[in-house]
């Protein structure tokens, strides 16, 4: 890119580079230059994304360190790649996974053991006849349901709560046998940083410090947060003046300033804020621990055992490996995390087979998380030619037949199910079927993809990805007892086969056919009661309940449709703090009031039927509509929306 139009770039979009190290002559020649178009390119594509801050590292040597625009649009402060401090989310992890084997190995730790034993001020309830032990937590194998709505993050440094108090208070439900299935979790992870800190005997801010920002020399990270002088949790000042401001999109298309997500009760599971620079160090010491001046965080013998699977039943697509991701990619190793937040997307890919680290943070909601995944992937490829073959799978010729067991809906595991947040879960379904070819056809999140069996129960994907590579995906399926399929893996998360009733596809069915009939019920009964055709009392207050439950079906579907809404559009803040919103509280009232209309009108259907006042049709009518409510009975309390279950 010649320098004038670099700087046509810089006038226009605002984007400028800062970079702290050059190419090492001979080491993936022309990485700075393609990596400076790629990210120029994403950038101007996404002009409400202010600033990109990256490092790539190989056999041990950093070979590009650079940050793109601006960690402050107000102060026109530049990203410096060594300085600029971005927060990377649930990268966190990694660290809290390596703080825990650091313990495991001095025998402070035992991986198997009950986490009961460890903990102090509250217990972790028994269930399944299984005890829940740090190899479950660092493997998200433990058991627990998802749930973070309006407690994960705290918008003020005064609702920040310490792990210890918001471990217990905000506990969630053990929903299955542990290390039976893979489901990502917050929870768990600040479960076993929250151990670290009561065997230690260290807060968790304090361990890291001492047991891994310094032995690397990370003098620029900190899992701290401002939350103000005099905090005991407070970010350092010198660092938080290096903090680069989070933006999002706004209503004119311009990025907007937001306060910084507070993470505090959970920070083992994402509360770090680092460096490129810092970052490159930590992955040349989690490829090599030789390569770094304070030695090895752990031996050669750990190192080893971290890198291999505890629970290895799909050794074909990524799962964890003690709080990092671990797998093969187009036939390389490969260890991951990338994280996230309101305003910030990180990403951090190492190929050990390779030696190569590549780290990219940025500081916008609006193409940062595209930009976050696409650019490693991209520096990836250029570099090493796949050793996959590209050949799609065909189909066994019998599936046709055979497969018709894996039709049906997947509801994604991560999600609540014991509390209202369960409805956030209603686009999160799968739907998996068999087309005339034998191809198992899997549906979700907006997205299509064929699958060939290549194995009983392990399929891999037949269809081009559309970005990258012709890379294959696979999918893993579990049968319970009866031979049946009922789960399969894309990962860490494990869709369960859901009923009709369980389905999104019947909520929407249901509360369609409810907001149907009430339609016809209110235009009904407001005729009756206005024209005085209801003549006797049980006539007239079947009528006035219709109406009201019309109404408070009205109020039910209105209120849940803004909710649906509100959060299409991007605006994560009715979940993140002001959970629940107003609209869905609306909803939530309706729908607990819905049960009552059904039952108050049935107990008038009796006496009503065997009036003279109403024809057959009224009757029936009556009857259709009394059904419909008891059927949006069934769908609301499914999807916990009967009672005040926040």
């Amino acid at each position: 890119m010649t320098r004038a139009r670099q700087a046509l770039i810089a006038c226009l979009f605002g984007i400028t580079a800062h970079s702290a190290s050059s190419e090492p002559p001979g080491t993936l020649p022309g990485l700075e230059a393609f990596v400076d178009g790629t990210v120029e390119a994403m950038m101007t594509d996404h002009p409400a994304l202010p600033g990109v801050t990256i490092s790539v590292v190989h056999e041990g040597e950093v070979v590009l360190l650079k940050g793109y625009g601006f960690a402050d649009l107000e102060s026109r402060t530049p990203v410096d790649p060594s300085r600029s401090l971005f927060r990377i989310g649930s990268i966190t992890k990694t660290f809290t996974g390596l703080a825990v084997m650091q313990m495991v190995e001095r025998g402070e730790l035992d991986l198997d053991a009950d986490i009961n034993t460890y903990l102090e001020a509250f217990k972790i309830p028994e269930a399944f006849g299984s005890p829940i032990t740090l190899r479950h937590l660092l493997n998200h194998r433990a058991g627990f349901e998802d749930g973070l709505a309006g407690h994960l993050f705290a918008r003020e440094p005064s609702e920040a709560m310490h792990m210890s108090d918001y471990l217990p208070l905000h506990m969630t439900e053990r929903v299955r046998p542990p290390a039976q299935s893979s489901t990502y979790t917050n929870y768990g992870i600040a479960l076993a940083g929250y151990i670290v800190e009561v065997v230690s005997g260290q807060d968790f801010a304090t361990y890291l410090d001492e047991h891994i920002f310094q032995p690397l020399n990370m003098h620029h990270t900190t899992i701290r947060e401002p939350l103000g002088a005099g905090h005991p949790q407070t970010m350092q000042p010198a660092l938080e003046a290096l903090l680069a401001t989070g933006y999002a999109k706004g209503a004119n298309g311009k990025p907007v300033a937001k306060p910084q997500d507070l993470i505090l009760q959970v920070a083992p599971a994402g509360a770090i804020s680092s460096t490129a620079a810092d970052m490159a160090r930590y992955m040349i010491a989690r490829l090599d621990g030789d390569r770094y001046e304070g030695g090895r965080l752990v031996s050669p013998e750990m190192t080893e055992y971290m890198q291999r699977r505890p629970f290895n039943d799909r050794p074909l697509i990524l799962d964890m490996g003690y709080a990092m991701a671990e797998g093969s990619l187009d036939g390389y190793q490969y260890r991951w995390h990338n994280g996230g937040g309101s305003t910030f997307f990180s990403d951090m890919s190492m190929f050990p087979d390779l030696g190569m680290g590549i780290f990219i943070s940025t500081n916008s909601s609006d193409g940062g998380a595209k930009l976050a995944a696409r650019v490693p992937q991209l520096i990836f490829e250029k570099y090493f030619p796949t050793r996959l073959e590209t050949n799609a799978p065909l189909p066994p010729a019998d599936f046709v037949s055979r497969g018709q067991v894996y039709s049906g809906q997947y509801l994604a595991t991560r999600r609540s199910y014991t509390k209202l947040e369960k409805v956030i879960a209603l686009p999160q379904v799968f739907d998996v079927s068999v087309d005339d070819e034998g191809y198992l056809v899997v549906s979700g999140g907006g997205q299509t993809r064929r699958y060939a069996e290549i194995e009983d129960g392990v399929f891999q994907t037949a269809d081009t990805i559309k970005e990258g590579r012709n890379r294959y995906g696979y999918l893993y399926f579990y049968d319970n007892d009866d031979g049946l399929p009922v789960r399969f893996s894309v990962s860490t998360t494990d869709p369960v086969r859901i009923s009709f009733i369980e389905s999104p596809s019947f909520f929407y069915l249901a509360l369609g056919l409810a907001f149907l009939l009430s339609t016809t019920f209110l235009l009904s009964g407001w005729r009756r009661i206005g024209r005085g055709l209801d003549h006797t009392t049980a006539e007239k207050w079947a009528s006035r309940l219709g109406i009201l439950g019309a109404v408070t079906v009205y109020a039910a579907v209105t209120g849940l449709g803004l909710f649906i809404t509100l959060i299409a559009g991007g605006d994560l803040d009715p979940i993140i703090f002001d959970w629940p919103p107003a609209p869905l509280r609306v909803a939530v009232v309706s729908a607990t009031v819905v049960p009552i209309i059904a039952i108050a009108m049935l107990l008038l259907w009796g006496r009503a039927w065997h009036d003279k006042g109403w024809d057959s049709l009224r009757k029936l009518h009556y009857l259709a509509f009394c059904l419909t409510l008891v059927t949006a009975t069934i769908a609301f309390s499914e999807w916990n929306m009967i009672g005040f279950r926040y």
